[in-house]
C-alpha cells in the first residue's frame, strides 16, 4: 500500500514524525495526533502500513512512530530509556500537549514492546511537567493490540522460534543461549532496581492504572484487541486483565477477541472488524459526556 503522506522525519533511532498534510482541514471530531507504539523489532515497512490506514482513517491527524527493540526493553537501564523519549517529549510539547489547549491523542501500542514504550513515554512525560501538568485533561483514547503479552521465559522462547526454524543446530544453541542471558538480565535489572522491575512487572503494573498517562483516569477509554489463537500472548490471562480493570472501576472498556489470528495479525486477518473497531473507539472518545 502506497503511502498517502511524505516519509517520516527520524528525530532519533527509534521516533519518526509523519507531520499532518498543509492541505488537509483539521476536523474537531479527529484526533489530532497519533502515536504508534510498534511490537518489539518491527519491520519499518509493516509499522507504516498501520500508519498508511490512520492517514486514510484520520487524515487530519499528524503522526509519531515509535519503534521498540528487545536488546533496550531487556537490558536497558531507566536512564537510556527515558532518555530515548526525550525528542518524542520535545516533539509533543511543540504540539502543545502541555498547553491549556491540548490536542485530541490517539495512542496504539502493539505487544510488549510497543507497551513498555508507551510507559517509558509516560514516565518522561512526568518527570518533564512534574506537578505543573495543565488541568484540562487532553480527549484521548488508548488501543492496546495483542498486549498485556506474557513476558517469562517461556514467553521470550515462544518469540524467538519464528527466527529458528532456518538455523543450524548450533545457531539455534547460540540464540537460546542469547535468550537466556537477555531475561536474566530484565531480572536482575529489576532486582537491582536499575530498571522498574522486571519487563512483564512494568508491564503489568502500568497497564493496571487508570493514569497510565499523567491525564488519563478510570473513564478514558480504552480498546483491547486480541486472539485466541496468539502463539505468544495467551488468551486467558488477557481476559483476566480486562476484567480485572474493569472490576476496578475502568468501565469505558471495549475489547474485541478475535479467532485464529497470530501476533499482532488481527488487522490483516480480519481488516473491517479491526478499524471499525479502532473508529468505535474514537467516537467514545470525543462523546459528550452525560451530565450528571
Amino acid at each position: 500500500m502506497e503511502h498517502p503522506r511524505a516519509s517520516p522525519v527520524a528525530l532519533n533511532s527509534i521516533v519518526h514524525h509523519l507531520p499532518a498534510t498543509a492541505s488537509q482541514t483539521i476536523d474537531s471530531s479527529e484526533p489530532q495526533l497519533i502515536l504508534i507504539f510498534a511490537w518489539m523489532d518491527a519491520k519499518f515497512l509493516h509499522i507504516m502500513k498501520y500508519s498508511s490506514k490512520y492517514s486514510a482513517l484520520f487524515p487530519s491527524a499528524a503522526q509519531i512512530l515509535i519503534q521498540s527493540d528487545m536488546a533496550a526493553s531487556c537490558s536497558g537501564t531507566s536512564a537510556m530509556n527515558l532518555r530515548r523519549m526525550q525528542p518524542l517529549v520535545k516533539l509533543m510539547s511543540e504540539y502543545g500537549v502541555f498547553s491549556e489547549n491540548p490536542p485530541r491523542m490517539l495512542f496504539h501500542a502493539f505487544s510488549a514492546g510497543g507497551t513498555a514504550q508507551l510507559l517509558w513515554l509516560a514516565r518522561a512525560l512526568r518527570d518533564a511537567t512534574k506537578t505543573n501538568f495543565p488541568r484540562l485533561k487532553p480527549r484521548t483514547g488508548i488501543i492496546f493490540d495483542s498486549t498485556p503479552a506474557l513476558f517469562d521465559y517461556p514467553a521470550l522462547i515462544r518469540l524467538s522460534m519464528p527466527s529458528y526454524s532456518s538455523m543450524m543446530a548450533y545457531q539455534k544453541l547460540f540464540g537460546l543461549v542469547g535468550v537466556t542471558a537477555l531475561w536474566i538480565v530484565d531480572n536482575a535489572n529489576g532486582l537491582l532496581r536499575i530498571r522498574p522491575g522486571s519487563m512483564q512487572q512494568f508491564i503489568h503494573g502500568g497497564m493496571n492504572n487508570p493514569r497510565i498517562l499523567e491525564w488519563t483516569d478510570s473513564d478514558t477509554p480504552r480498546l483491547y484487541l486480541y486472539s485466541d489463537a496468539d502463539y505468544l500472548m495467551q488468551v486467558a490471562p488477557v481476559r483476566a486483565h480486562i476484567a480485572g480493570v474493569r472490576k476496578a472501576g475502568m468501565m469505558n472498556v471495549s475489547a474485541e477477541e478475535f479467532r485464529g489470528s497470530g501476533h499482532v495479525q488481527h488487522a490483516s486477518k480480519d481488516p473491517e472488524r479491526y478499524w471499525v473497531a479502532v473508529r468505535q473507539l474514537w467516537v467514545d472518545v470525543v462523546r459528550p459526556k452525560a451530565k450528571l
